[in-house]
């Protein structure tokens, strides 16, 4: 889980710690405890100077264990930023020599290191906001003081990855390592010099950047922010804690952050991401696509000729169009107001118009008594109950392959909310707690 060792350079000697948990190096609260553990004892080593942490096999760290969340360990001592606290307050220079993926929590366990060096090919970024939560253990506020507001921002509510070169240009990466061979070495060296006093890098612990912010840019950010979740309070908590920084300290700006990701941890608004995060890493390895575009996932799959791939999204949405024209005429039918039908249908969050599925039918071929009515306080459930109950008989029938790959094409495609995680997924919900 953790390798440390004494690595021995002609100026000095370095406490090399290698995170080694496969297959994405995610910190676990096992893994955090073994950092601490290791950490202490590189402080009071008598001969190391400096510390280093790299990773292993192409990742530095691809940031937290999410399937931890929300459970006993996840509360445990030490956390993330207990950690990072540590180093902050080390005897001895800690650099960061990043392997390959430093995403998430990895890039924050990056950034509260003293300073960092690079592989050209690693890759950087905090992708939080796309599992309903901001960074947890101080990523945007260590961020803003290195590369400002405004790039912070872009970032955050990006939620992608940007290459190393790019981190040098903003500043993020200290030094870049072009062999993989020599990264130990170079950072080693690298850290000695910290160690020596030939050079100073302190920017993530300092105030932040000078720079001309306005509401305006704020606003925009706030705008960005709905057309790309719309319905999420993370990406909009996420600007908000940015803004709040430019009033308050870095260790009132950390503690703000800590309690605002707490409290979105716990709510259902980011379970319903992480599930479908989840989600697309199952889908993903049937599509052999690297990442789904949210914004235009057809257009991707048809630029790389996936035909049998298009042809299963338009199997769900199929399924969608049958199903939603059967009960919202069936409701009419049994004489729910149709505008009525349309009002909740927004109100519930769905991000395509109801009008959509309902066009290209034929209303006086639908006869009411091929479902069961409800009355117009049960019209969503209603349609959910449909939704869902077509859904698991294509499921059974082997037409779709995982319920998680209705929900996910049903957010995408379809317009169900996001916070919502899917027909299949609320709809159990509600079944749950006794709807």
């Amino acid at each position: 889980m953790l390798k440390r060792k004494l690595h021995k350079r002609p100026n000095g000697t370095v406490a090399l710690l290698i995170i080694k948990r496969p297959p994405v190096n995610s910190v676990s609260a096992a893994l955090r405890m073994r950092l601490v553990e290791a950490l202490e004892w590189a402080f009071t080593s008598a001969e190391s100077k400096a510390v280093v942490i790299t990773g292993y096999k192409g990742f530095f760290s691809a940031g937290a264990e999410i399937r931890e969340f929300n459970t006993r360990v996840s509360r445990q001592y030490p956390h993330l930023r207990d950690v990072i606290k540590l180093i902050q307050t080390a005897p001895k220079p800690v650099v960061a020599a990043i392997n390959g993926w430093a995403i998430g929590g990895g890039l924050e366990l990056a950034l509260g290191c003293h300073s960092r060096v690079a592989l050209f090919s690693a890759r950087l970024g905090l992708p939080e906001v796309r599992l309903g939560l901001i960074p947890g253990a101080g990523g945007m506020q260590r961020l803003i003081r290195i590369i400002g507001i405004k790039k912070t921002l872009e970032i955050v509510l990006k939620a992608d990855t940007f290459d190393a070169l790019q981190a040098h240009h903003y500043g993020v990466i200290d030094h870049l390592i072009g062999s993989d061979a020599k990264l130990s070495d170079k950072a080693c060296d690298y850290a000695l010099e910290l160690a020596n006093g030939a050079i100073q890098n302190e920017q993530a612990q300092g105030p932040i950047k000078g720079e001309s912010v306005s509401s305006v840019l704020f606003e925009e950010a706030k705008k960005r922010a709905d057309l790309l979740y719309p319905g999420c309070p993370a990406p909009i908590a996420a600007i908000n804690c940015i803004k709040s920084s430019l009033q308050l300290s870095l260790d009132e700006s950390l503690e703000k952050e800590r309690k605002v990701f707490n409290s979105l941890v716990e709510g259902p608004e980011s379970a319903a991401q992480r599930y479908l995060f989840f989600s697309e890493r199952a889908i993903v390895k049937d599509f052999d696509i690297g990442r789904i575009d949210y914004i235009d996932l057809l257009g991707q799959l048809e630029s790389f000729n996936k035909k049998a791939e298009i042809n299963y999204i338009k199997q769900i949405e199929r399924i969608w169009l049958f199903t939603i024209s059967k009960v919202v005429y069936a409701l009419v039918a049994d004489g729910t107001d149709l505008e009525r039908i349309k009002r909740r249908w927004h109100n519930f969050g769905m991000r395509i118009p109801l009008d959509t599925w309902l066009k290209e039918i034929n209303k006086n071929s639908i006869s009411p008594k091929e479902i069961k009515t409800f009355n117009h306080k049960e019209i969503i459930f209603s349609i959910l109950s449909e939704l869902v109950n077509e859904a698991r008989k294509k499921l059974k029938s082997g037409v779709l392959k995982r319920a998680t790959d209705f929900d996910l094409i049903s957010v995408i495609i379809c317009g169900f909310p996001i916070i919502k995680g899917g027909p299949i997924y609320y709809y159990d919900s509600m079944i749950r707690s006794g709807y």
